[in-house]
C-alpha cells in the first residue's frame, strides 16, 4: 500500500532521536501538583501546565482514570486528562504560564479556582460521593473564539467499553483490526440527559451529565492504540461559560452493556510519510488523500493549502 501511494518511509510514534530527547527532557521536569481530595476520589492538576486535571482516580479501585500519555506523544505531557481554552488550541493555550490556583472552602466542600487570564475555572468536589462540577467562564462573550472542553479518559481496553446516551441503543466501541481511531458526534438532544462510558470487564465507568446550555455539540474521539476515549464540549461561538459534572461509578452493573467484537490488535490510523502530500484519514491502509480539505486539523493548520509538515510522524 505504502508502495502504491509513493510512500518509502513510515513509523509509528516519531523517530527515535525524538523520542530519546523527550523522554529526558519530561523525566528532568518537575511540575507542582494541587490535589483535591475527598472520602471516594482524588483529583489531581498541575497549575505549570494552566491547571490541566491528570488524575480522577477513584480511591476504592486504586486507579487513575485520566488518560495522561507516554513521552514520545505528540504534545506530550500536555495530553490527557482534563483542559480547557478558547477555539480549542487546547494544548497551546494551557501552557502559557502558570496563571493562578487557589483552593476554596465551601460549606459543601471544596472548590479548585484557576485562573489563566480571562479564562476561570472552577472545579467543584463535594465532601462526599463520586462527583464534581467543571465550570469555565470566558467574559469576552463577543470573542470569534468558541470556548472548548476535553476530557481524555482511560478505561481499560476501548474495545471492551459501551456508550450509553438515553434513548439510544447502547454502542460498542470496539473495531476491526484495520481500525485505530473512531469519532462521533453527539446533538443537544442526544447528550442532555448524559453520556456513559463503561468497561463492563473492569467494572469502570463515568456518566457526563448536566451540560451548560451553551453547549452545541460533543464529540467523542476513541483511539484503541492508546486506549484513550476524548470527549470534546464545543460551546456556542460568543458563549461566556461552559459547564458539565462528571461522575465516576463505582459499580457498572446498572449500566445497559453493548455486544462487543472480541480485542484485536491495532494497527496504526493515521500515517505522515516523508513525502507530505500524503496523509491518511480515513481510517484505513488502503486509502490516501492529497487534499487538505478533508482533514480537519490540516485544513485549520494550513486553510489556504497544502503545506510541508514534519516527516515520519505517526500515531
Amino acid at each position: 500500500v505504502g508502495g502504491r501511494a509513493g510512500i518509502t518511509h513510515l513509523a509509528e510514534g516519531f523517530p527515535a532521536g525524538v523520542s530519546e530527547y523527550r523522554s529526558r527532557l519530561y523525566q528532568k521536569s518537575e511540575y507542582r501538583v494541587v490535589s483535591l481530595t475527598n472520602e471516594k476520589l482524588r483529583l489531581d492538576f498541575l497549575p505549570t501546565l494552566g491547571g490541566r486535571m491528570i488524575g480522577l482516580t477513584l480511591k476504592s479501585a486504586g486507579r487513575n482514570l485520566c488518560y495522561t500519555g507516554v513521552p514520545d506523544q505528540q504534545h506530550y505531557p500536555r495530553t490527557g486528562g482534563y483542559s480547557d481554552a478558547m477555539n480549542f488550541q487546547l494544548h497551546a493555550n494551557t501552557t502559557n504560564g502558570e496563571g493562578t490556583s487557589s483552593i476554596e472552602t465551601s460549606p459543601t466542600g471544596k472548590v479548585l479556582v484557576t485562573k489563566r487570564g480571562d479564562l476561570t475555572r472552577r472545579i467543584s468536589l463535594p465532601s462526599t460521593g463520586t462527583s464534581l462540577r467543571i465550570d469555565t467562564t470566558y467574559p469576552r462573550g463577543q470573542s470569534d473564539q468558541p470556548l472548548g472542553s476535553k476530557f481524555v479518559f482511560e478505561l481499560g481496553e476501548t474495545d471492551r467499553v459501551t456508550l450509553v446516551t438515553p434513548g439510544v441503543e447502547a454502542t460498542s466501541l470496539s473495531m476491526t483490526a484495520d481500525e485505530a481511531e473512531r469519532n462521533l458526534e453527539l446533538k443537544p438532544e442526544q447528550f442532555a440527559n448524559g453520556i456513559t462510558l463503561a468497561n463492563h470487564k473492569l467494572g469502570l465507568g463515568v456518566w457526563l451529565d448536566q451540560f451548560s446550555d451553551s453547549v452545541e455539540l460533543v464529540t467523542v474521539r476513541v483511539n484503541a492504540k492508546r486506549q484513550s476515549i476524548a470527549i470534546r464540549s464545543h460551546g456556542r461561538l460568543g458563549a461566556e461559560s461552559l459547564g458539565q459534572r462528571v461522575t465516576v461509578l463505582e459499580s457498572t452493573d446498572a449500566v445497559t452493556q453493548a455486544s462487543h467484537a472480541p480485542p484485536v490488535e491495532h494497527r496504526a490510523s493515521r500515517i505522515w510519510g516523508r513525502q507530505d502530500d500524503f496523509i491518511k484519514v480515513t481510517e484505513r491502509w488502503e486509502k490516501y488523500v492529497s487534499d487538505p480539505n478533508v482533514c480537519w486539523r490540516f485544513q485549520h493548520l494550513h486553510p489556504a493549502g497544502l503545506r510541508p509538515m514534519e516527516p515520519s510522524v505517526g500515531v
